[in-house]
């Protein structure tokens, strides 16, 4: 069990380093385009890459994760692949890109005149319909590497290659004398297409005789798609919303705000990158003690690092939020909501993984959708109310709701408890 901790603590300290190289290179793209040009083109950027991200998770179909857990068993991927499960993942995600696609540019217009009453986010959805299919790729391909264990090369391509595009790009459309706001935004688009044709050449794509069948695939993948659509609609139905029913310039705020709580997650996020593939690993091998003692540790771990960065982010919160500009300091207090509630997800931090990982994933499902429900609830009831801070307090109590639920669920399928 010793080699299980340091093999933790290895690779969850190379993702940790790639990953906050990547965040910190993602600030900087944040604080080029608030203080070049202010509060409100940062909200226009940030409804775009929400939707990006919303429209590339929605038609993923759930496989980048269920490639993870497949990827560790050995009856499908040993050094290379032993059933075609590959192969047919890649194939039902171009079908499923090209659908993506097509709706997103017949959809542009009435998104942008109708929902969020913006021409230039029109014009916008129309080119991410264009490279659509390369951004899911991109999320996919990584994904297999974090099914691999081979983080270095999973934290290169999720997290420094695309932002260091981003700079590229900017570069060259600013080379060209092409400086407005459209041009910048657009860079972000092209990063991770570049980055996602890339992984497609780089994913061990040969034929295989042993068959994995698309309905297995698709039990195991739809599940994990619709928890991530209502856990990931539960986290940003307040941009949505707030894009819908406050000014765009609120909007940056509130994004500026979210970005930087969204530090406290560092920790969680980058630790659950390694031990996903072990839960399915062990889960796989029947090593129910093991994988309750590997569960605790890596909680432990999670709180005891993520504590003192919320701290930090509660005391120093004038001067982050001064870093995107005067106006964005009367984002203080939901920058502590936020903070406070994505802290829950530090005690019980694995809980999502537990339960994909482990054959509950349709459990996990159910949980998530009641969060998405009561998180879209209270959003409607507290935006009008209180704005910003209306939606920081509804994200808190999402967050409480769906540790706890699923904490217990844990306990009550898998016999331990998934905390401290």
């Amino acid at each position: 069990m010793k080699n299980d901790i340091k093999y933790l603590l290895q690779n969850s300290g190379l993702t940790f380093f790639l990953r906050i190289l990547g965040m910190g290179l993602g600030y900087l793209i944040a604080i080029y385009i608030s203080k070049l040009y202010g509060a409100d083109v940062y909200g226009r950027y940030s409804i775009l890459v929400t939707f990006a991200q919303f429209s590339v998770m929605l038609f993923s179909l759930g496989l980048p994760t269920a490639i993870v857990k497949l990827t560790s068993e050995a009856e499908h991927f040993n050094k290379l692949p032993i059933t075609n499960y590959l192969n047919r993942s890649i194939i039902v995600l171009v079908i499923s890109g090209i659908i993506g696609s097509i709706i997103i540019y017949s959809t542009s217009s009435l998104l942008g005149y109708n929902l969020f009453h913006d021409n230039l986010l029109s014009k916008l959805f129309k080119y991410l319909s264009y490279f659509f299919i390369f951004m899911i790729l991109h999320n996919f391909g990584a994904q297999f590497f974090s099914g691999r264990k081979k983080f270095l090369a999973y934290g290169l391509n999720m997290f420094i290659f695309p932002n260091i595009l981003f700079f590229v790009f900017i570069f060259i459309f600013r080379s060209l004398n092409l400086v407005t706001e459209f041009f910048a935004i657009l860079s972000y688009i092209l990063s991770l297409t570049s980055v996602g044709i890339y992984l497609l050449f780089n994913l061990p794509i040969k034929k295989v005789y042993q068959n994995y069948p698309y309905k297995n695939l698709l039990k195991l993948s739809l599940p994990i798609l619709f928890s991530s659509a209502f856990l990931f609609i539960s986290n940003w139905t307040d941009i949505f919303m707030l894009g819908s029913m406050v000014s765009k310039s609120e909007v940056g705020v509130y994004s500026a705000a979210y970005k930087l709580a969204t530090i406290s997650l560092l920790i969680i996020l980058t630790v659950n990158i390694v031990i996903a593939p072990k839960i399915a690993e062990l889960y796989n091998q029947n090593k129910s003690k093991q994988l309750s003692f590997e569960v605790r540790r890596a909680n432990q771990l999670m709180t005891l690092l993520t504590l003192p960065i919320v701290i930090g982010l509660i005391v120093f919160r004038k001067f982050l939020l001064g870093l995107f500009g005067l106006e964005f300091l009367s984002g203080e207090l939901a920058l502590i909501l936020l903070s406070i509630g994505f802290l829950f997800n530090a005690f019980s931090g694995t809980v999502s993984h537990i339960l994909n990982m482990t054959d509950y994933q349709r459990i996990f499902r159910n949980l998530t959708l009641a969060m998405a429900i009561l998180n879209i609830g209270l959003n409607y009831i507290l935006i009008p109310k209180f704005g910003i801070n209306g939606a920081a307090l509804a994200s808190l109590f999402s967050q409480l709701f769906l540790n706890v639920f699923a904490v217990f669920y844990v306990k009550i399928n898998l016999g331990f408890w998934a905390l401290l």
